[in-house]
């Protein structure tokens, strides 16, 4: 009778670990984990690793300045996949943190998820209006939905993010260098080769040789 009754529990675990959904996958290449629900073998990651940064930091905010700036080093380094999970790991410790939304948007735009990233470039100009990197990497996002699309709004925007860019910051070559390579798209090439030579003042070897053989060629 013990042994049956053994078997039965047994069996009723066995059913009820099997019900369980399995944790679900990748969800830290997703900006804030895609809102999914977390299964508790990663909720306890989060809680061990909040607890380690109480430990190293005064404070959470403290604790997501130094991840989102873990971010920008992967951002830099092209290492996108690390760059979106700092940057998530900073959101656990302070979702309001200004710059959230700007590496969200930014890390979104390397994964080649153009349009996802013009959800949070909305905000991060937004919260970093006298950012000129910023309205710079939005205008990027938005020069690359139109590749994907073709709708002139979206180039029109990046033309608009650029010189925004450009009025907070003058001397960045770069930001010039994007406007030419944005400009050329359109059917007259006066302006595009206008910034062009803008650009190679501040910086000559800043653009491309294959933009710049565009440009000059069209």
């Amino acid at each position: 009778m013990e042994t049956r009754s053994l078997l039965l529990i047994s069996g009723v675990l066995i059913v009820c670990i099997s019900a369980m959904p399995p944790c679900p996958k990748n969800i830290n290449q997703l900006p804030m984990y895609g809102r999914i629900k977390k299964c508790p073998e990663q909720l306890e990651a989060d809680r061990q690793f909040i607890e380690m940064t109480d430990k190293q930091y005064v404070n959470h905010q403290e604790g997501a300045k130094a991840m989102v700036a873990l971010g920008w080093q992967y951002i830099a380094r092209k290492q996108v996949n690390v760059a979106m999970n700092r940057f998530n790991q900073a959101w656990l410790l302070d979702s309001l943190n200004e710059q959230l939304a700007w590496g969200f948007g930014s890390a979104l735009g390397m994964q080649g998820k153009n349009k996802s990233s013009l959800v949070f470039f909305k905000v991060a100009v937004y919260q970093n209006a006298k950012n000129n990197r910023v309205w710079r990497d939005a205008a990027v996002s938005y020069g690359n939905v139109w590749h994907d699309i073709k709708q002139i709004a979206y180039l029109d925007t990046a033309v608009l993010y650029l010189k925004k860019s450009i009025t907070l910051n003058t001397d960045e070559a770069d930001t010039y260098a994007e406007l030419a390579k944005v400009y050329h798209y359109y059917p007259q090439a006066d302006s595009a080769k206008k910034y062009l030579a803008i650009a190679d003042k501040i910086n000559p070897i800043q653009v491309d040789w294959r933009i710049r053989e565009m440009i000059n060629n069209k």
